[in-house]
């Protein structure tokens, strides 16, 4: 460094002032910036290259503006070291003002550097400013760890005493948060809204602070505790007279009553948010609501009017390049083919999905839609396929530690190890998949994990235990429980039907009419042309049949011998 110095200090007086206007542009610098500061320097470019101080760069940022850059960082940070603390304030301010003019309509590239020139300028406000804008392109265009550390420079520079931009910062914040799955930090930053929305008495912010909140219920997969922060949301933001307000949480409501079963009230205010955000032109509101609907329908089987609402989803997604919400179509698109037995096309769909959520880095979904290729694979015959994405699941849900995800992930896993005659770990699997949910209150998917027991029992050899295990599935179910939204409904009533069977029970032949009746229900709603695949490539629907025309034949052999 001393040497670095000496040869600074050796230069010639407007070749070692150049030289530092340019050290505060920074070490990549260009010529026009450096007259800005100081219009004498451009002349000293010249011999500062011959000895080769600087080199001059074939590319730049600025069409028609030379660039620049230091032989090497250390001479850039000696010779900017160099420069009179009186001086530095006043060439930044010059050369974030000169970024923000030349950059023209690629300013938004430039946003984090020219906050950084205002930053050491000492004008705060001006740096807060631009490093929001850096940190709102940031998300946008997925690039969720700069989003973050913008936004946290920028609330660094904030006074405490600024409530508001603190409130708008920090909610800028929760939407990288949400995507790279940091839960407690959501929890953290949505509390922090919170407080700040009563500190400044303001009901449209205490609608906006409910969405973060109720996103990471969902991420806890807490349905009660999301649907609750959604409805306070939602009247919050009805109070304030800010519709727009609300829609985060409005939507997330919606997910919420759908994954607690509550299908009707789900669909109830899906449309009417979904009517609202239409009314306000917010598209990216429609896609959230398009696709909780989407799922609301596949949930019960509707999949005409799920595609159709996927569809519309995907369009609008691409329409906005959201590459997130057009991942959740393409895998919500996946599971419609998975459930009409269209194999190929549901692991291609959610393939796609899958590499769009490794650019975005949403964790938690990439996650379960590896978890639904390992099902497609599996119910498509490919059993060795199936584990081995199964297990990849596995280690991407314990990564993450969003437990429903690791439920579901054993789950799978449980299933394909079935698949495979690898009873113990299907058992131990299951039996795991079955105690999450439970601790989770996901009843109705604990009671698919207990079928898939039953179904390990039954392979093994053990009719008392696979008998238990049906009778807790069928309490559930005369109880008034439903199974409309487990992976595979049709599934638990043929587990049940050939469990009682075993025994020799009665209610056999009516477990197995329900489920060929809510079969039928289903056809009613699918084109002609759906039908076929429906009924023949799905497992658990062939096996439905099968043993209805088993007991049909069995009933007129009978009536023929009598």
């Amino acid at each position: 460094i001393g040497v670095l110095q000496a040869r600074i200090d050796a230069l010639p007086a407007g070749e070692k002032q150049a030289l530092q206007c340019a050290a505060v542009i920074g070490h990549v610098f260009w010529d026009e910036a450096m007259t800005r500061i100081d219009p004498t320097t451009a002349a000293a470019l010249p011999p500062l290259m011959a000895r080769e101080l600087i080199f001059g760069r074939e590319t730049t940022a600025f069409d028609g503006i030379r660039e620049h850059v230091f032989k090497h960082h250390a001479l850039h940070q000696v010779t900017y070291e160099s420069v009179l603390k009186r001086n530095k304030r006043e060439q930044h301010r010059l050369v974030a003002e000169w970024l923000a003019a030349a950059s023209g309509e690629r300013i938004a590239d430039h946003y984090g550097l020219i906050a950084g020139h205002f930053e050491k300028a000492g004008d705060a406000a001006s740096a807060v400013r631009y490093l929001r804008l850096a940190g709102e392109h940031a998300t946008k265009a997925y690039a969720s760890e700069a989003a973050l550390e913008h936004l946290g420079r920028a609330l660094v520079l904030t006074s405490e005493a600024d409530d508001a931009t603190r409130f708008d910062l920090l909610l800028l914040r929760t939407e990288a948060l949400f995507r790279t799955g940091r839960s407690d930090e959501l929890k953290e930053t949505g509390d922090r809204l919170a407080a700040l929305a009563e500190r400044l008495d303001d009901d449209a912010r205490r609608a906006h602070a409910t969405g973060p909140l109720a996103r990471h219920a969902l991420q806890r997969s807490d349905f009660q505790a999301a649907a609750r922060h959604g409805a306070q949301g939602a009247r919050w933001a009805e109070a304030s007279g800010d519709p727009e307000a609300g829609l985060l949480a409005h939507a997330t409501w919606v997910t919420a009553l759908r994954a607690l079963g509550h299908y009707p009230d789900a669909l109830v205010e899906g449309e009417r948010v979904l009517q609202s955000a239409e009314a306000l032109g917010n598209r990216s509101a429609c896609v959230r609501i398009m696709s909780s609907l989407g799922g609301l329908s596949i949930d019960q089987r509707h999949f005409k009017a799920g595609r159709d609402y996927y569809r519309r989803c995907l369009d609008l997604s691409r329409e906005l390049s959201n590459r997130t919400s057009e991942a959740n179509t393409l895998a919500s698109l996946g599971d419609v083919e998975r459930c009409l037995g269209n194999y190929p096309e549901a692991v291609a769909l959610a393939e796609s999905a899958l590499v769009l959520y490794q650019e975005v880095g949403f964790k938690v979904f990439e996650t379960l839609t590896q978890l639904n290729i390992a099902t497609a694979k599996r119910l498509h015959g490919d059993v060795d396929g199936a584990l081995a994405a199964a297990l990849r699941g596995v280690g991407m849900a314990q990564a993450i530690g969003n437990p429903e995800a690791i439920a579901a992930a054993a789950m799978t896993t449980g299933d394909a190890c079935l698949a495979a005659g690898a009873f113990d770990d299907a058992e131990r699997h299951l039996a795991d998949a079955e105690a999450l949910y439970r601790k989770l209150g996901r009843e109705m998917m604990a009671i698919e994990s207990l079928a898939g027991r039953a179904r390990v029992a039954r392979a093994t050899g053990e009719a008392v235990r696979a008998l238990a295990h049906v009778d807790t599935v069928l309490d559930w179910l005369d109880a008034g429980g439903t199974v409309d939204g487990t992976e595979d409904p049709l599934q638990i009533y043929l587990t049940c039907h050939h469990v009682l069977e075993d025994a020799g029970l009665p209610r056999a032949a009516d477990i197995l009419a329900t489920g060929r009746a809510l079969l039928m229900q289903q056809l009613e709603s699918l084109d002609p042309s759906e039908r076929e695949g429906l009924l023949e490539r799905v497992p658990s629907h062939r096996g439905l049949l099968a043993a209805f025309d088993a007991t049909t034949s069995e009933i007129c052999d009978e009536v023929a011998q009598f």
